[in-house]
């Protein structure tokens, strides 16, 4: 049930190989069908601005019978050079109704802070429905909610229409897995 990787990417500068170069390392645990457990780390350096992006994340999920899943994320990244710092922290909620039906509830708290201020909020409610093991129909309805009407909230919530602090979205689509 356990585990890793780890990833370096080489920056590709002539004379210095740590220019944009990416370090990267992941974890997790797996229980079979009854959930887990999942980390990740990660820095890339930028040599335009001498910056460095770190980010780190993880996960959890867990069954409590065949029909009901819960979920929950947090996941941050930090510029240190101007010391932005953006966090979302989520939580869901998976209902399989029969083999081939699963509704989905979500909610995001989005936040950043250091250089700015600024917060938001997305609900989301979604449905699938499973074609085969490989195509899957679903629809889901999104609504987001910014702090304030200030870009830095806005963006946050993905909210393009200026001067409004909610939005809502539709979308209807099929996936198919190769």
């Amino acid at each position: 049930g356990f585990g890793g990787a780890l990833m370096y990417g080489f920056g590709e500068q002539p004379g210095n190989s740590s220019a944009r170069s990416y370090t990267g390392i992941s974890g997790y645990y797996t229980a079979g069908a009854a959930g887990g457990v999942a980390l990740a780390y990660a820095e890339l350096n930028n040599e335009t601005d001498n910056s460095t992006l770190t980010q780190w994340g993880g996960g959890a999920k867990y069954r409590l019978n065949t029909a009901l899943e819960f979920r929950a994320t947090y996941a941050q990244n930090e510029v240190d050079t101007t010391n932005r710092k953006i966090a979302v922290t989520g939580l869901g909620v998976n209902y399989s109704i029969s083999p081939a039906l699963t509704l989905t509830g979500a909610y995001y708290n989005t936040k950043r802070s250091g250089d700015i201020a600024g917060k938001a909020d997305q609900y989301i409610a979604m449905g699938k429905y499973a074609l085969s093991k490989r195509t899957i129909l679903y629809t889901s309805l999104t609504h987001a909610k910014a702090g304030s009407a200030a870009t830095q909230d806005t963006s946050l919530g993905l909210i393009t229409q200026v001067g409004n602090t909610t939005a809502n979205r539709v979308a209807v689509g099929i996936l198919h897995s190769f």
